[in-house]
């Protein structure tokens, strides 16, 4: 039975060593069969808005990421 398979690439670096393991990997997966889709975020517009994901409060949950004097909301 064939698979459909998801690849996030995140990897700033488009010929570096993610990106063969990648090659190799969708290689060996659509010779057994399967259906590849890569998707290369360093590519992609994202925005992140953390104001909306956390809400307005900081919270334990992300200020570690930030520094003290980071304000972002």
């Amino acid at each position: 039975m064939s698979k459909k398979i998801v690849i996030l690439d995140g990897s700033p670096r488009p010929n570096g060593n993610t990106a063969a393991l990648i090659r190799s990997f969708t290689d060996g997966a659509t010779a057994a069969g399967h259906t590849v889709t890569r998707f290369d975020l360093q590519k992609m517009d994202i925005h992140l808005d953390l104001c909306q994901y956390f809400g307005q409060k900081k919270s334990k949950d992300y200020t570690t990421f930030f520094s003290s004097s980071s304000s972002f909301c």
